[in-house]
């Protein structure tokens, strides 16, 4: 089978990523939407498509469904965590020093970092799948 120009173009841009160690996906001609990882990509075939494997994008909270539960908020390494304790449609309130708390807007949580574990730190962001 001959194939379209965009599928030589993507074959080309998955052996670039292959060759700088990236995933790659392949799928058959006659399944052209059916894709798969592969980890020894066989160039040669004339029954498959290769692609670079799509990285999920990610997106920062704007909504209460993004939040964790019980997740712990800082800065960044070494400034001090602080528990979620509430959630609502404009952002979140952390757990502050005794009895104070704070609240931040979405916009403002793009500095933060997350973790559910306190172990484990992450941006405050969600990945939304391609």
């Amino acid at each position: 089978m001959k194939l379209t120009n965009e599928q030589i173009k993507q074959t080309g841009l998955a052996m670039i990523a292959f060759s700088e160690g990236k995933k790659v996906e392949a799928a058959y001609v006659q399944s052209p939407n059916s894709w798969h990882d592969v980890d020894y990509p066989n160039w040669h075939s004339e029954a498959a498509v290769f692609r670079p494997k799509p990285q999920p994008s990610s997106r920062p909270w704007s909504k209460p469904e993004d939040v964790p539960l019980h997740c712990w908020i800082r800065l960044g390494a070494g400034e001090p965590e602080r528990l979620v304790i509430m959630v609502a449609s404009n952002g979140i309130r952390i757990a502050g020093t005794s009895c104070h708390s704070a609240f931040f807007e979405w916009r403002e949580l793009s500095a933060l970092e997350h973790s559910v574990d306190r172990k484990t730190w992450k941006p405050c962001t969600v990945e939304d799948a391609q």
